[in-house]
């Protein structure tokens, strides 16, 4: 088993869950993702900053979104044994290929999973009038979820369910194409770090 860990106290939630998992007989290895720097949430807090040394010492590698983090990481934590792999929370621009937003088709896109946080009930209860109003007006949602089908059928619901369009999962040149070509993006979640779509959105053009 893998655990991921994100910052503050998922680290030691997933540490004591990967102890539980050994005393039933289950190995667990703890990945701790870093997506930002530590040393302004750690600085001059030695209690914590020897806490998270204890837990992050538990882990088996750390994935750092930048060598600048990583370094932070180091600098909080000289005595660190766990090794940091770089994995850069970047997409390449594609300036060459940005379409004027004039130029793009009249639909707003959501991409994301279809989970509570991600909020699409929120994104539904704010775009649904705009679809009534605007003839020419369509909503593309990417992502599937266990709650997909549930959404499907409150759509269907309503007299501007023909505009909405869900696409579920799709490869990852057909959402920098789906990018490429829509009007606007629609981010409703409730939490986030950084979303990897407003990246994405960015390097497309995309507002």
């Amino acid at each position: 088993l893998i655990l991921q860990a994100n910052a503050g106290r998922t680290l030691w939630v997933a540490v004591f869950t990967a102890w539980l998992l050994r005393l039933r007989g289950l190995r667990a290895a703890i990945v701790y993702r870093q997506a930002s720097l530590a040393s302004p949430w750690l600085r001059d807090r030695r209690v914590v900053t020897t806490i998270q040394d204890f837990f992050l010492n538990r882990c088996q590698a750390i994935a750092s979104i930048a060598q600048a983090c990583a370094d932070d990481l180091r600098s909080m934590h000289p005595g660190l044994h766990p090794s940091i792999v770089i994995i850069p929370n970047i997409v390449p621009l594609v300036s060459a290929n940005v379409k004027p937003w004039h130029e793009r088709q009249q639909v707003l896109l959501m991409v994301g999973a279809f989970t509570p946080e991600k909020n699409h009930a929120l994104a539904l209860q704010a775009i649904g009038p705009m679809l009534a109003e605007n003839s020419d007006l369509h909503l593309v949602l990417l992502g599937d979820g266990s709650s997909r089908s549930r959404f499907e059928s409150v759509v269907a619901s309503y007299p501007w369910a023909s505009k909405v369009a869900f696409m579920g999962n799709v490869s990852a040149d057909n959402v920098a194409k789906h990018m490429r070509d829509a009007r606007a993006l629609v981010l409703c979640s409730s939490i986030e770090g950084q979303p990897g779509v407003i990246v994405e959105a960015m390097g497309s053009g995309l507002p």
